[in-house]
């Protein structure tokens, strides 16, 4: 049992086919504005499936902020080496002593202090590249996420 539509009550000069007119036009924007959504939720599955998964695909994800991130700690650890051996926290002497007990004498004598803390820093900064690209594969994610977060504020 329906009663009368409420536009009926309002409006008497309508008629019933100008009503099924303007019910056909909007069941048939609805559907169409279905279908676009339908469609961009297949769009965007298709786009997320189409990733490649790996390094590759991480590479595509992250691409510029991972250089950027792995470049602030490359050179970042390269100073940080080099002042550790210039404030004598490692003592370049003890370095230096090492090296020499390796046989390294006659090519390390004549070096200069600072150059051979610089080159020491600069050996011992590749060394830990074992550890900074894991480390920086394993924080860009959160990294990015935080800065994309702390932008929004």
């Amino acid at each position: 049992m329906i009663a009368t539509p409420p536009s009926r009550l309002l409006c008497s000069t309508r008629n019933d086919d100008d009503i099924n007119d303007r019910l056909s036009l909007l069941e048939n924007r609805v559907k169409v504005l279905e279908d676009n959504q339908a469609a961009a939720a297949a769009g965007a599955a298709a786009a997320g499936a189409a990733k490649p998964k790996g390094l590759y695909g991480y590479m595509q994800t992250y691409g510029l902020p991972f250089v950027f991130w792995y470049g602030l700690l490359y050179v970042g650890g390269g100073i940080a080496w080099f002042l550790i051996f210039e404030y004598d926290y490692v003592s370049y002497d003890y370095v230096h002593n090492k090296l020499s007990s390796l046989g390294l004498e006659k090519y390390i004598r004549d070096i200069d202090p600072t150059l051979g803390k610089l080159g020491i820093a600069i050996a011992v900064n590749e060394i830990s590249e074992v550890i900074r690209l894991p480390f920086a594969l394993a924080t860009i994610a959160p990294l990015v996420k935080w800065v994309k977060r702390i932008r929004r504020v």
